[in-house]
């Protein structure tokens, strides 16, 4: 195979006019885009031009400010343009304007001579600007060998590592937290004390853990003392759908208590014990639904056939529906209607085990500029247990009630759940009779069973 090649000639014929080499002032970036332009009306003025090179004109004091060597030239002169034949062609030019009158057209030797004497700066200023830059970069040196382990995090925390400070101080918290005999008692902790030293694994190697109780969990949720701007801020941010599962058996439905809920008249007596325990009342969470369209696309119908329909038969019941889905409070404004308008001192759950509460805990790390960062603690991951639960014996949750009203097949199907309706569900049925239906409870009851019922009253009340 051969291979063959033709070079071809191209003759460029040389332009016909010179061009214009702008100031020496000007970098050679400039210089190479500066030209004689092809019509007059592209051409623009030779302090623009100036100014774009970072060199600025002060007329009245015949100066020129080199913004590049940061120092000051004598207009005459400095901008002034020489001819050369050139091969760039671009449409930006400096023309010289008002200082074409005095602009050689090559620099004389006076003009070299001046700019000479005016560009050598003095022995003194050399030595100063040098002892300037050193001392400036000597300190920053020495500053940054100081602050490197405390610019190491966000927290500004020398020593802070994932592997050692942090398991140590989540250990050192949840240990603190497991013992203090209230959750909401304030209690310091001295991280350099002996006492609070962690003897049971090493905090120098690769890999550590963080321990945490799971029991901590069911405190948190059954502490009655939890404040009232810690419940309604869950409540207004829990899911609508999963309100009545809850664990609390609601006495009544309002706070004002003109709708008693218990299921039997000696519940509703023992009910007086708990007139302060905001957790009694279903309008504490109701009032704090904040998506009503998700409440009602779950619970809507059972809620409409166990409450809402009675309800409607007076203006009374009609005005409570009314404000309640239309609440409007503040946090704090909530807290003072449910304390200072109806006396309400707690907000106490009921024990279950149909269900494992989920939880994160942190605690809040603010550095020497005052911005917070979270430290997790622990975290856990919340799940329903209705098949290995043996809670419901003790009462199945708010949600089977619902869902035992709005259910065709069981015993209390269309009924009511509030005690005055003529309709009441469980006038002539026990919450244990639905237990035996859905095999919750399964007769004969044992002894241990039968015995308990006999004292306590029936099942699921």
């Amino acid at each position: 195979m051969a291979l063959s090649s033709r070079r071809r000639r191209t003759t460029v014929a040389p332009r016909s006019h010179r061009l214009s080499q702008p100031s020496l002032l000007f970098q050679a970036t400039v210089q190479v885009f500066v030209t004689t332009p092809t019509e007059e009306k592209d051409a623009v003025t030779n302090r623009a031009m100036a100014a774009i090179a970072g060199l600025f004109v002060f007329p009245s004091k015949h100066v020129v400010f080199d913004i590049n060597r940061w120092t000051f030239l004598p207009q005459k002169g400095a901008l002034c343009d020489r001819t050369y034949a050139g091969s760039r062609m671009s449409s930006v030019l400096p023309q010289i304007q008002d200082l074409a009158d005095y602009c050689p057209s090559s620099p004389t030797a006076a003009m070299i001579h001046h700019l000479g004497q005016i560009e050598a700066p003095s022995s003194i200023w050399l030595t100063t600007g040098l002892l300037y830059l050193v001392v400036t970069l000597a300190c920053n040196i020495a500053y940054f060998n100081v602050v490197v382990q405390n610019l190491a995090n966000d927290y500004g925390w020398a020593g802070f590592n994932c592997t050692g400070m942090q398991p140590f101080l989540a250990n050192t918290f949840n240990r603190q937290l497991q013992w203090a005999s209230t959750l909401q008692t304030p209690t310091p902790i001295a991280l350099d004390k002996p006492a609070t030293g962690d003897a049971s694994q090493q905090y120098n190697v690769m890999s550590t853990a963080i321990k945490w109780s799971r029991g901590a969990v069911q405190r948190q949720v059954l502490d009655p003392f939890t404040p009232f701007t810690t419940v309604i801020t869950d409540l207004r941010a829990m899911n609508p759908c999963m309100l009545p599962w809850m664990a609390t058996q609601y006495c009544w439905l309002d706070f004002n208590r003109s709708w008693a809920m218990a299921a039997t008249a000696q519940r509703q007596t023992r009910c007086l014990h708990h007139a302060t325990n905001a957790a009694a009342y279903l309008e504490s969470g109701l009032r704090n639904i904040a998506d009503w369209a998700a409440w009602d696309h779950c619970w809507g119908v059972s809620f409409d056939v166990g409450v809402a329909r009675d309800l409607r038969a007076s203006a009374a019941g009609r005005a409570w529906l009314t404000a309640t889905s239309t609440n409007a409070n503040s946090v704090a404004a909530e807290v003072r209607y449910w304390t200072v308008v109806h006396g309400l001192q707690s907000f106490g759950l009921q024990w279950q085990n149909y269900k494992s509460a989920g939880m994160t805990d942190a605690i809040t790390i603010v550095n020497a500029l005052g911005v917070a960062y979270p430290l997790l603690l622990s975290q856990s991951v919340g799940a329903f247990h209705i098949k290995q639960q043996t809670s419901y014996k003790l009462y199945w949750s708010f949600a089977s009630d619902l869902w035992a009203i709005g259910a065709n097949r069981t015993s209390v199907g269309g009924k009511s759940l509030l005690r005055a309706s003529a309709e009441f569900g469980f006038a002539n049925v026990t919450r244990a009779d639905l237990l035996f239906e859905n095999t919750t409870l399964v007769a004969p009851l044992n002894a241990g069973f039968e015995r308990l019922d006999a004292m306590l009253g029936p099942f699921g009340a």
